[in-house]
């Protein structure tokens, strides 16, 4: 996998690079809080059409992190990840902002 430096690497290039627009980075764990909130503070917003995250271990509180830094045009695809009721809380929440009432 990528691990916490490159994760961290990997948002700061995303932040400054607007022409990428799908981003597949399954069977990598990004379940380093103290790397999220850094990523987070640096840079605050990530424009992406396409995210997928399968099978990277992202549980509640990296799932508030991704409602926080992603667009609500954002795909997201979070297969066989323990999201639990506060993420998907988190993620229904970002997407209320949008207007959006449901997601499938």
């Amino acid at each position: 996998g990528i691990g916490p430096a490159g994760a961290q690497h990997l948002a700061q290039a995303l932040c400054v690079n607007s022409s990428v627009k799908t981003l597949d980075l399954g069977t990598n764990h990004f379940n380093d809080k103290e790397v999220l909130e850094k990523n987070r503070t640096a840079c605050p917003r990530i424009n992406l059409d396409f995210v997928s995250l399968w099978m990277c271990c992202i549980g509640p509180v990296e799932t508030h992190y991704l409602a926080q830094v992603l667009s609500v045009n954002t795909s997201l695809y979070l297969f066989s990840n323990p999201v639990c009721d506060e993420g998907a809380k988190a993620l229904a929440e970002m997407l209320g902002g949008n207007g959006t009432e449901s997601c499938g």
